[in-house]
This record gives C-alpha cells, structure tokens and sequence, in this order.
C-alpha cells in the first residue's frame, strides 16, 4: 500500500469493525470501508466482537441487525454504556421504517439496507464524521466519486481509473461468488 496517500493516512489512524454473520455482507462492507479508508476487523457475532471492542479503539462499527446470538440492536445497547462508544451504522435486509426506527434508538447513527451500496455508506460515513473528522468525510467522497464515476472513464485520470478499479474488484468478486452459490445478497 502507498503510504504517502491520504487514503492510506487515514487507513493507518482509523478502524472500523464489521459484524455480520454473512461472509459475503463482510467482505462487501470490508471492501467499501478500506475504500473509504478505514482499516477494517471483521466478526461474526456480537460474541465474536465483544473482545474486540474491549481491546482496539474502533472509529466506527457496522453492524447486521439479525445476528445468531445476540441481536445487533441488544449490541448497540451494550456499547452505549460503553464510556465512549464508537458510531455504530447498522445493516438489515429488511426496509422497514420501524427497523429504521428501533436502530436508531438504540443509538445507530444510520440505517442502511442490504444489499450494501457505496453510495449508500459514503453517505453514512459522511453523517457520522461531519466536522470531527473533515478530512475523512472529503476523502471519503472524493475516493468514491471516483469510482461512482467509473462509465465516464475517459474523463478519469489514470491513477483514479486505477482506484476505481480496485473498488469494483471485490465487489465483482462477492457477486460472482454469490450468483454461483445461487445466493441473493440479502438477510
């Protein structure tokens, strides 16, 4: 990794966890997170990620709402007592306002619906870090502008077209695991 870029700046002083007992939704949300600059731990469970939380400092935590075990609303509670609990952004399949509205009162500071999106999360990212972290949110857009911008390739510069590329990498790669399972990116 490039050390002199922002991205990888920002990769090096901000983490983020991803809870989600579905291998394909981690590696998915694993794959916008590093895009966006955090360097990413994955768990499970909230079981799994307990441990975690207890020993790394996390810039942010993205968490499934339908866990085995504990439920990720039962873990928002849980880090809320935390003495400074990181941002949570939670994940569902289900795109119901009183989901939305069970999240975000047990302390999400966003709702997201499955399957992922970036633009989805490059929206979130930006909410949670408006003035606190003002150069994580403009790097945030700026890296996934790119990307988002990827048809109109020939207006992209060739260190852009290279960042864009690699956005879309992991995500092909997740949907083409998916369509050979016969798996729908949902749950």
């Amino acid at each position: 990794m490039d050390t002199s870029s922002p991205l990888a700046q920002v990769a090096r002083s901000h983490r983020a966890l991803v809870i989600d007992d579905s291998s394909v939704e981690r590696m998915l949300a694993t794959a916008v997170l590093q895009k966006l600059g955090f360097a990413v731990t994955c768990a499970g469970s909230a079981e799994e990620a307990f441990p975690l939380l207890t020993h790394c400092r996390f810039e942010l935590v993205v968490c499934d709402v339908t866990l085995p075990g504990m439920d990720g609303l039962t873990l928002l509670a849980a880090l809320r007592a935390c003495p400074a609990p990181p941002p949570c952004i939670v994940l569902s399949a289900h795109d119901d306002p009183r989901h939305a509205l069970a999240a975000i009162r047990a302390g999400a500071h966003a709702y997201l619906v499955k399957p992922l999106r970036l633009a989805d999360m490059r929206e979130a990212v930006a909410a949670v870090y408006p003035a606190q972290q003002p150069e994580l949110a403009n790097q945030c857009v700026a890296s996934l502008d790119a990307s988002a911008n990827l048809a109109d390739a020939g207006a992209l510069s060739h260190s852009a077209r290279r960042m864009a590329a690699a956005v879309a990498q992991p995500v092909r790669s997740a949907l083409a695991l998916l369509l050979q399972a016969g798996i729908r990116a949902t749950g």
